[in-house]
């Protein structure tokens, strides 16, 4: 039986020869090298991500929440009264609502047909944000947009509805007026999830549409930024306490990440199961691969056992060779999950509320390395053993 300190000097002999051995090409671990490198790089981008994600959420946590305290309500707007004395001197807040409604385009066909569209509708108290940039296309400033019954809305909405930036489309009882595309937002993380594209507009103007109704299935926020220097959770623990029984809930910058990091860690979670389902599919391949290389390699295995190597020595030089060309395999993997997480930083800012910044991580890369050597080892532990365990009479018929 083998013992650490037995392998560990038949190291430097079985990995002289695993190299030399190697030195013909690695035209037959193609597939493995490709089985590999594809697990890992999915793997490993799943990783990058997930880390970005929670450096961006941390980095931002006070524009995506749009403030340094946010109070949230349904049914009924939420009042600077209600937030009780707690709230120091110097702060500002302002009230913005969201809801779901419909879109109708105006006729413009023979038959004087309109298009409908659920969409996801935000109000907004000016000025606004108190955090953050909004960034529209065409280049307005905020005010201008939303003024006079403007609103900015979602590019996928343009499609959907047949119309373009300066029509008209009928939002309640009213006629509103499409200003500019909106690029992205703050307080993104506050509507995440909608029925529908996004449709801004000032709360003046969803009043004047008549959609503000009582029973409407709305929520208020109250954004509110304290002064500099202000301790931001003793601020949020005061108001707690003066105004118990509240109706509205308050959160702080503290809790976005763990609320973001929830959704992403469970989102990338599926994904890296996917991932690891498609690497031991993959694995099938690996083992045919060294199964099949191993049969290349008899006569040299036979060699090998006739001139005094033991089984194990074999199976050490063979294990070896797969090591290194999984080794290989994760590196490549690695380079193609950094180039793939990077690619994410191309896509357009409607999809991502948050700049991604360097998608670096180390340890997500080495993770994702190690799972594709471990499953090449798996996989190829079979074949291997089987090699070890022919006798000298049978590799050489």
């Amino acid at each position: 039986m083998s013992t650490p300190a037995t392998i560990t000097r038949r190291l430097p002999f079985a990995l002289s020869f695993a190299l030399r051995d190697l030195r013909g090409g690695l035209r037959s671990f193609w597939l493995l090298l490709l089985c590999l490198a594809l697990g890992v790089a999915a793997i490993g981008a799943v990783g990058l991500l997930s880390a970005a994600v929670d450096h961006a959420v941390e980095r931002d946590a006070r524009s995506l929440l749009g403030g340094d305290l946010v109070a949230e309500a349904s049914g009924e707007p939420i009042t600077v009264e209600e937030l009780g004395p707690a709230v120091p001197a110097g702060s500002t807040s302002r009230s913005t609502v969201r809801m779901s409604g419909l879109a109708m385009s105006e006729g413009r066909g023979e038959d004087g047909s309109s298009r409908s569209l659920a969409i996801a509708l935000k109000g907004v108290e000016q000025p606004w944000p108190l955090l953050g940039q909004v960034e529209l296309d065409p280049p307005l400033s905020v005010a201008e947009a939303l003024a006079d019954g403007g609103v900015v809305v979602e590019r996928t909405l343009l499609p959907r509805l047949g119309v373009e930036v300066g029509d008209r489309i009928r939002l309640g009882d009213g006629l509103v007026t499409i200003r500019a595309v909106l690029v992205s937002e703050p307080e993104r993380v506050q509507g995440i999830y909608g029925l529908g594209p996004r449709v801004v507009a000032s709360i003046d103007t969803i009043r004047e549409a008549g959609i503000l109704l009582p029973g409407a299935v709305t929520t208020w926020s109250r954004a509110i930024v304290l002064p500099d220097g202000t301790d931001v959770p003793a601020i949020q623990a005061a108001i707690r306490e003066t105004t118990p029984g509240a109706r509205f809930r308050l959160r702080g910058v503290e809790e976005i990440q763990p609320q973001v990091a929830r959704f992403t860690d469970r989102l990338a979670s599926y994904l890296t199961v996917a991932a690891l389902a498609a690497l031991l599919t993959g694995g099938i391949g690996i083992g045919l691969a060294v199964q099949g290389w191993l049969v290349q390699r008899r006569a040299g295995i036979a060699t090998l056992k006739a001139l005094g190597a033991t089984p194990g020595q074999v199976l050490l030089v063979y294990a070896l060779q797969v090591t290194l060309v999984a080794t290989l395999a994760a590196l490549l993997g690695a380079l193609g999950a950094y180039a793939l997480a990077s690619l994410s930083r191309l896509l357009p800012a409607e999809l991502i509320p948050f700049e991604l910044g360097d998608v670096f991580a180390a340890w997500p890369l080495l993770r994702a390395g190690l799972l594709g050597i471990a499953t090449a080892l798996l996989f190829a532990a079979v074949p291997l053993l089987d090699a070890r365990d022919l006798p000298v009479a049978a590799l050489l018929r």
